[in-house]
């Protein structure tokens, strides 16, 4: 396929596959959505109060920084990882974008499930 950041990260089943599991571990329900600045506008409305808003603005940064990571690899090294292994980074990153956040306790459920599904 012709590259495009259409492709790159909505398109190619590989970036769609990693976006899908984010999107889980965020506990949201997805939408297709058609660009990145629609993508970022969804994230940012899905999560309103100032934790999760960045819990959804580290996700969505590095999810763009590893399939962008991925994709220089591919292109200009001729090495491909496997979906499986580029998420376990991925996650493992945003696990730690997170731990890293000054985080007050809250009595908000959901937003602990979510936090405690990236390991926070």
């Amino acid at each position: 396929m012709q590259e495009s950041i259409q492709h790159l990260y909505f398109e190619c089943p590989f970036s769609a596959y990693l976006w899908s599991l984010c999107i889980l571990k965020l506990g949201l329900t997805y939408a297709n959505i058609g660009t990145l600045q629609e993508e970022a506008h969804m994230t940012q409305t899905k999560f309103k109060k100032v934790k999760s808003t960045i819990l959804g603005k580290v996700a969505l940064a590095a999810l763009t920084w590893h399939v962008w990571n991925e994709r220089n690899e591919r292109v200009l090294q001729q090495i491909e990882q496997h979906k499986i292994l580029v998420f376990r980074k991925l996650y493992e990153d945003i696990s730690e974008l997170l731990k890293m956040c000054t985080w007050k306790s809250s009595r908000h459920s959901d937003m602990e499930i979510v936090l405690s599904n990236w390991n926070v």
